[in-house]
């Protein structure tokens, strides 16, 4: 699961003390002091000398259990000297009162794994959209299963898995979510609305052709004998889970994306409400896991079809949002219990909000549709996007393309993989690193899998090294 997850996260997913770990942290910390306070004045008190032969005396506050105070008889001048002041405990120095910090530093976003033309990707957006480098690579992400989903499955060790990946990403408004969303997925949003605008256009031929049949029985011969055209449309950023069972099985769509950088309208919408969260639930994690879907058949409309099962398709689920809209969501006892969340690579990127940079001369001369990483980025996208029919096998009867299974390129490779395995599985014992998340750990290797796969073949590459 590649995070950068700071600790306000992990208290919000994690932990269920009420305290937070820095509210630990801050009483731990005041724990010797208070200590050292007591011993003092203990001290003090026994250096008073007694009045009278008289002990100091401690009473107990009898209307109370729970506190004491300490009653000290006054000693009388009569029969000692005051204690010189370099004999009595100096006072504490206390320094300049600073807030308190909620969340650790982020964790380093492990940057070099990436290589090439991604890796200089990931690092153009981060600087032209100004966020950090987790947000810029969670985008690219994104933007890699959504085109590879299509043409290839990941490595597991003893079989093949879709290469989708769900994504979480936590930010703040105004941290860039939606601009860098628009610059890894340029591309891809050029790429569909070109494809829309065929789709208009074979629509228009279709039906002019079934409107020139003469008669009733050649109308319905045109009907039966040609197919009415499909919007093959992939993005989706407003849905229900209702209508993307429907694009599978009724439409026949092979691969969605449903990516949306408000991810209160999949929270809040109505596939999550309580009536329908464990169909919605349910369906999410078949299709995470390659398993076929199905749907009730409806008895009107377009859900009137025959149709109820759907095999062998892909959805990537890409969500941002806003902490405070994913908090309860986090802490939902169902969602995490039935591994849903588990599916997902979470982040909560660092803001750069106060540290932007809007008036230097090197930014106000920069552009993204100057920058030669992105520009090299969106050709190779495009050119993913529509491969040479030599490059991929096609069905010949729906004309979709056949999913690769791409190897792993030897035994180094897989033995990779396998270590990696094993050692997520060393820290799920009790008491151990991953003790108490165990559904997230593992769907570590899963997730390395896919993301090595989709690398490798955006780099146009047939193994995983």
């Amino acid at each position: 699961m590649t995070t950068n997850t700071n600790t306000k996260l992990s208290t919000i997913v994690f932990n269920k003390l009420d305290l937070s770990h820095n509210q630990l942290t801050v009483i731990n910390k005041l724990q010797p002091i208070r200590q050292y306070e007591c011993a003092e004045l203990e001290k003090f008190l026994d250096s008073l000398p007694a009045r009278d032969g008289q002990t100091s005396q401690i009473q107990t506050d009898s209307k109370s259990k729970q506190t004491s105070e300490a009653i000290i008889s006054k000693p009388s001048t009569d029969n000692y000297t005051l204690p010189r002041s370099e004999d009595c405990p100096q006072p504490i120095e206390w320094c300049d009162i600073k807030p308190l910090d909620n969340e650790k530093p982020p964790n380093p976003y492990p940057i070099d794994a990436w290589v090439g033309l991604l890796r200089d990707v990931i690092i153009a957006i981060a600087y032209i959209a100004q966020v950090s480098l987790t947000m810029a690579a969670q985008c690219v992400l994104g933007a890699l299963s959504t085109m590879g989903q299509r043409y290839i499955n990941a490595p597991d060790l003893n079989c093949f898995i879709p290469v989708s990946i769900y994504l979480l990403t936590l930010a703040e408004s105004g941290d860039g979510k939606s601009q860098s969303n628009g610059l890894s997925h340029k591309a891809i949003n050029d790429w569909e609305e070109a494809n829309y605008k065929k789709y208009l256009e074979s629509m228009a031929d279709w039906e002019k052709d079934r409107d020139s049949q003469k008669t009733e029985k050649e109308k319905n011969i045109y009907l039966a004998t040609v197919p009415q055209p499909v919007n093959d449309t992939i993005m989706l950023s407003d849905a229900t889970i209702e209508s993307i069972v429907e694009m599978f099985i009724i439409d026949g769509l092979t691969d969605l994306s449903w990516t949306t950088d408000e991810a209160g309208q999949f929270l809040g919408g109505h596939s999550m409400k309580s009536e329908n969260v464990k169909y919605t639930i349910g369906t999410l994690t078949k299709l995470y896991d390659g398993s076929p879907i199905k749907r009730k058949r409806s008895r009107s409309g377009k859900g009137a079809s025959p149709k109820t099962h759907a095999y062998d398709v892909r959805l990537t689920l890409d969500l941002q949002g806003q902490p405070a809209v994913l908090t309860e969501t986090l802490n939902d006892p169902l969602l995490r219990g039935q591994g849903f969340l588990a599916r997902f690579m979470i982040a909560s990127p660092e803001s750069m909000q106060g540290k932007r940079d809007w008036n230097s001369p090197e930014r106000l001369n920069s552009s993204p549709d100057n920058d030669p990483r992105l520009l090299a980025f969106w050709q190779k996208c495009k050119e993913v996007l529509d491969p040479l029919p030599h490059n991929i096998d096609v069905d010949l009867k729906t004309g979709k393309p056949i999913r690769y299974n791409m190897p792993f390129a030897d035994y180094e490779a897989k033995k990779a993989l396998a270590d990696y395995r094993q050692e997520i599985e060393g820290k799920l014992n009790k008491g151990q690193e991953l003790s108490n998340l165990r559904p997230f750990a593992n769907r570590l290797a899963q997730n390395a899998s896919k993301i090595a796969a989709l690398m490798a073949w955006f780099e146009g590459k047939r193994e995983v090294s």
